[in-house]
């Protein structure tokens, strides 16, 4: 409250106002990025972000390859098997998905450094991929989306059969994920530094 009378929004509220305002940008934005990516591979491309209970699904194009994989917008999806999830415990603060993996990681009887190693090399990468781990026979590769604030916000991830879709770091796949995450991040006001 002023010394006028009138109030103001404090931080909390303009910062909740902002996390929602782009949770709504991205999923808008996303479109034409993601049918791109699924026009000019041929797999489904989609839009993932973090919510309360971790990873899911916002937005799925559907490649079209005779594949149905079960998974649509709306789905949840593993943290520590899901290239989108693989994606947010690496580029989330800690303590958003600590609990979470380790839920997880005791769930499915994976060992918890190899985990770490995995996360560590996906932060440097820039990129999750998955083939098998959640879905026998398909793999999956995804890559970061940044907010104005330079935090994660969403995936983009393309999944396809393995065997199929080039899942090498250097593929082009790979590259053509990676530009539409820089280009959509720059669109919600992401400015990239050396190193990132």
């Amino acid at each position: 409250k002023h010394e006028d009378l009138r109030y103001s929004l404090g931080s909390e509220l303009v910062l909740l106002g902002l996390k929602a305002s782009e949770q709504l940008d991205v999923k808008e934005l996303s479109a034409s990025h993601l049918s791109y990516l699924k026009e000019t591979l041929n797999e489904t491309a989609a839009l993932a972000i973090w919510g309360a209970q971790g990873p899911f699904f916002l937005r799925w194009e559907e490649s079209d390859r005779v594949v149905n994989i079960g998974v649509r917008a709306g789905s949840q999806v593993s943290i520590v098997k899901s290239a989108p999830g693989r994606l947010f415990a690496a580029f989330l603060p800690e303590e958003k998905t600590a609990e979470l993996v380790r839920a997880e990681l005791e769930k499915y009887g994976m060992d918890a450094e190899a985990f770490y190693e995995d996360i560590r090399r996906v932060r440097e990468n820039g990129v999750a991929i998955s083939q098998g781990t959640l879905i026998p026979g398909i793999s999956a590769i995804s890559c970061p989306v940044f907010g104005q604030n330079g935090e994660i916000v969403a995936a983009i991830t393309v999944v396809g059969l393995s065997g199929v879709l080039d899942v090498g770091l250097d593929s082009e796949t790979v590259k053509l994920v990676k530009e539409q995450c820089r280009l959509l991040s720059g669109s919600l006001g992401y400015k990239q530094t050396v190193g990132k």
